[in-house]
């Protein structure tokens, strides 16, 4: 496996030190970073190989209807409220035959409406889904992300189609 197809975070081991990390890149010399022991060692490709970390064993208990246990079901009204749509049809069915005029400002808005109850309701994590069409929804909204310093980390998501946010 050549270091190109590793990725940050892979388990590893240094063969010739029989030894198991986790590859943080590659340095300016070409040689593997592997974090091992609690030390940074420099590795060269030949004396690294990938392995699959052996998952962790978890019993599971089984509840009978007869338990007495505090059992509440989560509602999916509590995973939708940290996600917005800010597609216009999702936002404003009722006005799809007489749109808004300005349906860029109409979704911002909602999406400002959107960014100040989650740092309300203090939410971890957001996401907001602006379509992957031309990208100046996206760009709209990642300038509005600026004016909020509580969106510690925004990524987009592998289908370019929303925002994730980390909040602090």
């Amino acid at each position: 496996m050549s270091l190109a197809e590793y990725w940050i975070g892979d388990h590893v081991i240094i063969l010739s030190k029989n030894l198991r990390g986790r590859f943080e890149g590659i340095d300016s010399t070409g040689m593997a970073i592997v974090r091992a022991a609690e030390k940074v060692i420099l590795v060269s490709e030949d004396d690294l190989q990938s392995y699959d970390e052996p998952l962790e064993e978890v019993s599971i208990k089984l509840i009978d209807e007869d338990d007495d246990v505090a059992f509440k079901p989560v509602k999916s009204k509590e995973i939708t409220e940290h996600v917005i749509d800010l597609h216009y049809e999702k936002l404003a069915p009722e006005k799809q035959n007489n749109p808004h005029p300005h349906i860029i400002e109409f979704q911002l808005e909602k999406c400002r409406e959107f960014m100040e109850k989650a740092i309300r309701k203090k939410f971890p994590f957001i996401r907001i889904i602006h379509g992957r069409g031309q990208g100046k929804l996206k760009a709209a909204v990642e300038e509005l992300l600026k004016n909020y310093p509580e969106a510690n980390l925004v990524t987009s998501t592998p289908d370019l189609g929303a925002l994730e946010i980390w909040m602090k």
